[in-house]
């Protein structure tokens, strides 16, 4: 339940909406002209201009000049908060919890390796992704090779997102050499 939520408060606060552009708005505002100049003579004529308008579509011509902007992703700046706590706990023993070395159910484990490469994939173009994607990859290199089969394909998830979060360009040269590695 607690993973879930912050997977969950991960996901809204990395949401990256859209702003409006100022085409956009100028065509917004330009569909909602016009309706006032209509007399009760012409009372047919405009509820026809209204259903054409609803159902009217307009393009831009020229898509160049359209400037998409993005809003920060503001789960960045408390990512660590969550992130390095969870994964310091995987390989260490308590007297009540042992996570790898447990001969019993490993469900808790592949719960916390998803959820730590949900949290890479909501931390994208964030400063602290490299360094969290390193030390995520030092833990599952460990676990590449463990006996049971849920950890194993965890552990295939969590390399997944490791990639999806990087995205298509990797400007560090660790993280390409431990992709080159898994790669072998």
């Amino acid at each position: 339940l607690i993973l879930k939520t912050i997977q969950e408060t991960g996901k809204k606060l990395s949401e990256i909406d859209q702003i409006q552009t100022k085409i956009q708005n100028e065509l917004f505002v330009s569909d909602n002209d016009g309706d006032d100049d209509d007399d009760d003579n012409d009372s047919w004529q405009s509820t026809i201009n209204k259903r054409l308008k609803l159902k009217t579509k307009y393009k831009i011509k020229n898509q160049s000049k359209k400037q998409i902007l993005f809003k920060e992703n503001y789960f960045g700046n408390i990512v660590g908060h969550f992130f390095y706590p969870l994964i310091s706990f995987i390989d260490t023993t308590t007297p009540h919890l042992s996570l790898v070395n447990n001969d019993n159910d490993h469900l808790l484990l592949c719960e916390l390796l998803a959820c730590l490469g949900r949290l890479c994939i909501h931390a994208q173009n964030t400063l602290p992704l490299n360094n969290m994607i390193k030390q995520f990859l030092q833990v599952l290199k460990l676990l590449q090779q463990h006996e049971d089969a849920g950890v194993r394909h965890a552990v295939i998830y969590a390399y997944a997102c490791c990639l999806v979060s990087i995205g298509n360009t990797c400007h560090d040269e660790d993280l390409q050499g431990n992709f080159i590695e898994l790669k072998q």
